[in-house]
């Protein structure tokens, strides 16, 4: 029963991005893509069908980081400890292009690539919840 309780809270409680990170990713290699938001029906005769499937839809990104070494610990202390493996949502990041604030939930495991001495980038597939 505690164990039910406190995944409920886990998954619907926003933690905090770190301020220790960076708050804006890389902006050459930060991608932004419209989820899609419409179903296509095939029906016997005539046209086929569209509709919206659904106003509350989940932006999906792919972003980019550079980090030092420590921020690079701190960040994967972050995803792996704080979030669970990135299944908990968080707070505290702004819309890249439009700079409004939102919730967040990684999409997929990040991935390391060390640039050089205590330079990393730490790339993400995150989306922002509606």
């Amino acid at each position: 029963m505690l164990a039910t309780r406190l995944f409920f809270w886990w998954n619907t409680v926003p933690l905090t991005w770190p301020e220790t990170l960076p708050t804006r990713p890389e902006w050459p290699s930060y991608k932004e893509t419209p989820a899609v938001q419409t179903v296509r029906s095939n029906i016997e005769s005539g046209r086929p069908s569209m509709r919206r499937r659904s106003v509350a839809v989940a932006q999906p990104f792919t972003c980019h980081w550079l980090m030092t070494a420590a921020q690079q610990a701190a960040f994967e202390t972050f995803y792996v400890s704080t979030l669970g493996e990135g299944a908990a949502a968080f707070d505290g990041l702004v819309h890249p292009r439009t700079g409004v604030s939102g919730i967040w939930r990684f999409t997929g495991p990040p991935q390391y690539d060390w640039l050089g001495p205590d330079c990393w980038r730490v790339t993400t597939p995150i989306e922002l919840l509606p």
